[in-house]
């Protein structure tokens, strides 16, 4: 076995489509070619994203026997003494309560959180957030995502006494590289969803879902339709989601008549295309924590119009690569897209601002200082 000081237990509540799990999926493979050896604990059985797991990397589920089932944390806990990391680090705050709960009555280790919301999507949501966090010990580090989730979750919760520092999320700009596409790929794609090779095209990668807030993008390219701007503009939605919100959707574009411009496409396994095909990319979401989906686009040379949630603000610089609309206004959504077509932004100084702060390069370095250095400075690590 391979000494201690390499082995990383991680906790999640499972691997299904989402940013959350694509981050740990992203983080244990690179750890992994770095001769690290991380673990992955499973809270459910729902592991759609396994395979883009390094098979090497053992993966264990531990799942509740029944709705109430209190053993859950013990046999979580018993598992990870049976490994015997140095490192425990848990995504979002129920796999922190679970691991947590079970170390302060055995041998007592520093936790780390990576929490990977912001904006509870319930009352029920929040309260549950706000026991979780009423168990974060001092030795305990979280790992915030952005500046305004460390902000607003400080204010929200009132979190206890703990080291913090912010990773900003990093994508593989060689593999979202416009120049990894070949260059008929975008005819012969706007071809299939029939789009004229002069048309603009927007796209939009998030799951559907309640807070993605899609309708908002569908109205804004309708508004945009009746100002007669752009009247060949598409609108592509990549992604899948729960069956009812997708009906409504397409309620929603047959009502404003734009069958022949809205696109629905499903989950796709490689993006890429649809970005390379696309002149814009669009967020409407009204809850965001710091969007790896938006990293990819502008790492392809795509400009965006996001939605100013979140860690919007530390990714958009306006002039360069994009601008910021408030959630669930469309006129104004209308209105920036309208205005980013017209101001020509530059694809390769936009994918050089990705190179130059959201590498996943320098995002690996980062955590691999704060998980795995035993000379962290204390500029580095701060308390709140």
């Amino acid at each position: 076995m391979l000494p201690k000081s390499n082995r990383i237990v991680f906790v999640i509540h499972g691997l299904p489509m989402g940013g959350a799990e694509k981050f740990l999926i992203t983080l244990s493979n690179h750890l992994y070619k770095r001769n690290y050896r991380p673990h992955i604990i499973l809270l459910s059985n729902d592991d759609m994203l396994i395979g883009e797991l390094n098979p090497f990397i053992p993966v264990y589920q531990v799942t509740k026997k029944t709705r109430y089932d209190l053993t859950i944390s013990k046999r979580v806990n018993t598992l990870i003494d049976s490994i015997d990391p140095n490192i425990i680090m848990c995504v979002n705050t129920y796999a922190y309560f679970l691991t947590r709960i079970g170390q302060l009555f055995s041998n007592k280790k520093s936790i780390v959180l990576s929490p990977h919301s912001t904006i509870p999507f319930s009352w029920y949501n929040y309260f549950q957030n706000l026991i979780y966090l009423r168990f974060v010990q001092e030795s305990d580090q979280i790992l915030y995502l952005c500046e305004a989730q460390h902000l607003f979750l400080k204010k929200t919760y009132k979190i206890p006494k703990h080291q913090n520092s912010i990773v900003y999320n990093g994508v593989d700009t060689q593999y979202f590289n416009p120049i990894m596409i070949q260059h008929n790929t975008e005819e012969s794609l706007r071809k299939t969803l029939g789009i004229n090779p002069e048309d603009k095209v927007i796209v939009q990668v998030a799951r559907l879902q309640k807070e993605k807030c899609h309708s908002d993008a569908i109205m804004a390219l309708s508004f945009l339709k009746s100002q007669k701007f752009e009247t060949g503009t598409h609108l592509v939605i990549v992604g899948t989601g729960n069956s009812s919100y997708v009906s409504a959707l397409k309620a929603l574009v047959q009502k404003e008549d734009l069958n022949d411009f809205v696109h629905f496409v499903g989950s796709q396994s490689d993006v890429r295309p649809y970005l390379f095909m696309s002149d814009l990319f669009t967020l409407t979401s009204e809850s965001e924590t710091f969007s790896i989906a938006a990293l990819e686009a502008m790492s392809m040379g795509l400009p965006v119009v996001l939605t100013d949630v979140g860690g919007a603000k530390e990714m958009v610089v306006s002039g360069l690569n994009g601008l910021l609309v408030k959630p669930h206004n469309s006129k104004e959504l209308a209105a920036a897209w309208k205005t980013v077509f017209q101001s020509n932004l530059q694809s390769k100084k936009i994918r050089n601002h990705v190179i130059e702060k959201f590498s996943i390069q320098s995002m690996i370095d980062h955590y691999e200082d704060l998980l795995f250095s035993q000379n962290v400075s204390v500029n580095q690590l701060e308390y709140a």
